[in-house]
């Protein structure tokens, strides 16, 4: 049979309805959570240059899964009248986590970029390994607006009875691995800059506050990102809309404390990074970076 039967679709579709709000109950215990330290280290603090992109991105990462969960009620809860006014709906919805995503794993280029200390080169792979990021997103967004929805099951009155055709299916998943594949490259390259600076991490050096968060983090996204890929391949129905919904809440959390932590470790900076006197390219060979210069470097 093609179609599930009715209990079977009605009982995917109520699971789907607690899996969401259960995310939205996370993703507000973290936003109140560091609601203090958003309003002292970014509401509070300089709007200008470089700390600017932080708070504009921030923002960005923060606020909008409130529009994604306001659309996902809405999705859930309006009778299924018209199924192209539900497809644009979960287009609209699509567009806007695609925005928190490739900010929120812009974030996280600038947390490998700090390690690397201004690196031309480094600079230059990880401006161009973004793009590439960025453009696949849009691409296969582009794609997945251009490709028919599958009807749902009229006996569910709610959009979340529309399940994404098999074009979309492809593209969200083609999509995760692409994240899954940048978060890799990003979390070698800041395993590299560990051994290539021979960073002598004290325990309260800036550097080893740097890289111990940036494995962290970046170790839980790649997770995130694996989970994803699972439940988008093996769940049935509409719970396969469960794995555009952990992405988007999950990474613009962990990008929002590695932007808090960037803005911490900017104003409040006080320890001294070690490096050996082994030559370093570009004509840099510092004996000492004070942190205020080390976290800069992320911002150039």
């Amino acid at each position: 049979m093609d179609n599930p039967p009715p209990t079977s679709a009605v009982w995917e579709v109520q699971i789907l309805a607690y899996a969401q709000i259960a995310l939205f109950a996370f993703f507000l215990c973290e936003y109140i959570h560091l609601l203090p330290s958003e309003i002292k280290d970014i509401w509070f603090s300089r709007w200008n240059g470089r700390l600017c992109i932080i708070n504009l991105i921030y923002i960005i990462c923060r606020y909008t899964p409130f529009i994604n969960f306001a659309l996902t009620v809405y999705e859930l809860s309006v009778s299924l009248i018209d199924g192209r006014h539900c497809r644009s709906l979960g287009l609209f919805a699509s567009w806007i986590c695609l925005i928190e995503l490739e900010c929120a794993q812009f974030a996280f280029f600038l947390r490998v970029y700090a390690l690397w200390q201004d690196n031309r080169v480094v600079k230059l792979s990880l401006t161009i390994l973004t793009s590439c990021l960025l453009g696949a997103g849009f691409l296969l967004q582009a794609l997945n607006a251009h490709s028919p929805a599958a009807r749902g099951d009229s006996f569910i009155p709610s959009c979340a009875s529309i399940s994404p055709g098999d074009n979309s299916v492809r593209s969200a998943l083609w999509g995760m691995v692409a994240m899954v594949i940048f978060d890799s490259i990003l979390m070698l390259m800041a395993i590299i800059a560990k051994f290539k600076f021979n960073y002598q991490f004290n325990s309260n050096s800036l550097a080893k506050k740097v890289y111990q968060d940036t494995i962290y983090y970046f170790i839980l996204n790649f997770f995130i990102g694996i989970a994803a890929i699972l439940i988008s391949e093996k769940s049935p129905g509409p719970l396969r809309q469960l794995s555009g919904g952990l992405g988007p809440v999950a990474t613009p959390c962990l990008a929002c404390r590695v932007l808090l932590r960037l803005k911490q470790y900017k104003e409040t900076g006080t320890t001294t990074v070690e490096v050996t006197d082994n030559p370093m390219r570009f004509g840099q060979n510092p004996r000492f970076r004070s942190d205020e210069t080390f976290v800069d470097s992320s911002l150039r």
